[in-house]
């Protein structure tokens, strides 16, 4: 048997309880929430209508609401949103933060990897009578990349130990925000270097082999 609710409006009787669930954004905790049937309590109706229902449909699905609304309602003005665009709504900033995020990101490697391409010019340039006469020795491509590569593989690998460090607390002051979140998982910064050392690995390795497969004879007849 349901038990008496009584409000500042009227009396009823509470028939179901059911799981909280959230209708703001995840960063708020869930508050109280009363569905009713009373007319006077209504400011929003939930309409599900079928996946398949094309543009024309819609528009004549929404006249016939509006329709049936100021039927019931003739008090009230009709106004509709589609639940896609409240949602996207509640998370605007956090939309536009990722953006800002993967555009800053993006860049940022960008400029990391001119950089080390950068490098690896130079220093294989300086480099070059010592890369020629290896090869005459015998050196085989790969041991030269293994030269000139290994100092800026234990670079980069120092770099991405002050980097994690730093991303972790970072996100996870950002997840502090939000009343409902997830786990920070290491796996996620850990995959995000791998990522980022992988990419810088390839051009590294790119540069290096071109001029691991230049002839010799040229850098070793060169007055440099």
């Amino acid at each position: 048997m349901g038990q008496p609710l009584e409000d500042n409006f009227r009396r009823g009787t509470i028939v179901g309880v059911f799981n909280n669930i959230n209708s703001t954004s995840i960063i708020n905790q869930v508050k109280p929430l009363l569905f009713t049937p009373y007319a006077s309590f209504y400011k929003t109706l939930h309409i599900r209508l079928k996946s398949n229902v094309t543009g024309s449909v819609w528009k004549t699905g929404l006249t016939e609401i509006e329709k049936q609304w100021k039927t019931f309602y003739p008090g009230m003005v009709f106004k509709f949103s589609f639940l896609e665009e409240s949602i996207e709504k509640l998370y605007e900033k956090e939309q536009q933060l990722g953006l800002l995020l993967k555009c800053a990101t993006a860049f940022l490697i960008l400029i990391s990897l001119i950089g080390l391409t950068g490098l690896v010019f130079f220093l294989s340039d300086n480099r070059k009578k010592e890369i020629g006469v290896r090869k005459v020795l015998g050196a085989s491509v790969m041991q030269i990349i293994v030269l000139i590569t290994k100092n800026f593989v234990l670079q980069i690998a120092f770099a991405f130990l002050i980097a994690i460090p730093i991303a972790w607390i970072t996100i996870g002051k950002w997840l502090q925000g939000f009343a409902y979140r997830i786990n920070l998982s290491g796996w996620i910064v850990l995959k995000t270097g791998l990522l980022i050392t992988a990419i810088s690995l390839f051009v590294l390795i790119l540069q290096t082999w071109k001029f691991a497969i230049s002839n010799p004879t040229k850098s070793l007849r060169s007055g440099d």
